[in-house]
């Protein structure tokens, strides 16, 4: 789907190491600095802002997995059950999104942390009337496949009557059949 968003003109006011970071940034990456700075302005104001108002530690992604390394398959799924528990539903409301959709979930939810988070490349496909096949796809190994399995199955049980999963190394896929309405 293609359309053209209206666009507003609005002015800051940077400091030349800010501005001068911006064109070296934008230079290297091969865009326009005006649209590395709207990629992080958007990035900020539908991801890092929203999270920033629940507790989280951030932490480089080779310690975080350093420690899922240490820790059981039990332990791994305890741990993603509880989160999922406890604060998916105000994730998901952080990001504006319809608690009682599941296309709002794949859209304000799973979208939004396969773009910004760099935990998951997420993907679906329609197989059906009511059914979904669900691609969480990585590169850290199967422990971290075995977190997002447990967490995501806690989210699919709110709305799906039937899933089917499989947890691989560097994938996850589940299979789904959606409440009937």
């Amino acid at each position: 789907m293609s359309y053209d968003q209206e666009r507003s003109r609005i002015y800051f006011t940077l400091s030349e190491d800010v501005a001068k970071l911006l064109e070296e940034e934008a230079e290297e990456s091969g865009i326009s600095p005006d649209k590395l700075l709207e990629d992080i302005i958007t990035r900020a104001a539908t991801f890092d802002i929203p999270l920033s108002k629940i507790d989280m530690v951030e932490s480089p992604l080779p310690e975080f997995f350093s420690i899922l390394e240490c820790l059981s398959e039990q332990d791994i799924k305890e741990i993603a059950r509880n989160e999922a528990e406890r604060n998916f539903d105000r994730i998901l409301s952080l990001f504006s999104g319809n608690h009682d959709d599941f296309g709002s979930v794949i859209e304000k939810f799973y979208e939004r942390f396969s773009k910004y988070s760099g935990w998951f490349t997420f993907r679906y496909a329609i197989t059906g009337r009511k059914g979904l096949r669900l691609s969480f796809e990585h590169t850290y190994g199967i422990k971290w496949s075995i977190f997002l399995s447990e967490y995501n199955q806690v989210v699919l049980d709110k709305f799906c009557s039937k899933s089917n999963l499989q947890t691989l190394d560097n994938e996850v896929i589940f299979d789904v059949v959606l409440n009937q309405d």
